[in-house]
């Protein structure tokens, strides 16, 4: 009796998921831009496949940077230099990175005139490319000389989790979300294993913190 039961909740599914598949819309398209609370600004374009009418896979591609960082690692030197500090063209942190995910959205819950009102939510990973280098400037104040070392490293976490949730306004094909988003980012992981004069970055940057976002999103489905 359970396994007759099982197949026939199994056909009316499909029966209903074959009905429903010609006026799906199967793409979903969207630019997203944000600011957190690392003091910097983010961009990106994604995509995902809807595999059904409210679940969705895909993957997106963005870059953030700082647009104010007042951390500038310094120290003494050795040899022919008496000084040291990070060079000022790398002061502020920006990163290309892929955010695969998981989307989730609602039906719509009610309607304002022409425009439907749902919410959404993504869940997933932000790989960063697991590599950063920086310039280092050495000065000489009795000299008056100067001179820049590229440092760089492999090391530090780039995988982070990432969750974002919000509201969208939609009309037809086209929709406007705001939200807010929270991730275990953290900008200054790769950095903090660069090491000068035997100094470590990391003693410049402030302790590992949650990001924290808010972002507005333009979408189109197809």
């Amino acid at each position: 009796m359970h396994k007759k039961f099982t197949y026939i909740v199994t056909l009316l599914l499909l029966h209903i998921c074959s009905y429903a598949q010609p006026s799906m819309k199967r793409s979903r398209i969207a630019f997203t831009a944000g600011l957190n609370t690392n003091d910097a600004y983010d961009g990106e374009f994604s995509y995902h496949y809807m595999l059904l009418p409210y679940l969705g896979i895909g993957s997106g591609i963005g870059y953030f940077n700082q647009w104010y960082n007042d951390y500038l690692p310094h120290g003494k030197a050795s040899g022919q230099w008496t000084s040291w500090k990070l060079s000022e063209s790398d002061k502020e942190i920006g990163k290309v990175y892929l955010r695969p995910s998981i989307l989730l959205s609602t039906p719509s819950l009610f309607k304002l005139g022409k425009y439907a009102i749902s919410f959404q939510g993504e869940c997933g990973a932000q790989i960063l490319i697991p590599h950063t280098g920086v310039y280092i400037d050495y000065f000489n104040y009795n000299t008056f000389g100067s001179k820049s070392k590229y440092k760089s490293t492999n090391k530090g976490e780039w995988i982070f989790w990432s969750v974002k949730g919000g509201v969208n306004l939609s009309f037809t094909d086209i929709a406007i979300g705001v939200g807010y988003g929270i991730s275990n980012l953290d900008i200054y992981s790769s950095r903090r294993f660069i090491n000068v004069e035997n100094v470590s970055l990391s003693d410049f940057y402030p302790e590992k913190r949650m990001t924290h976002s808010l972002f507005l999103c333009f979408m189109y489905s197809l």
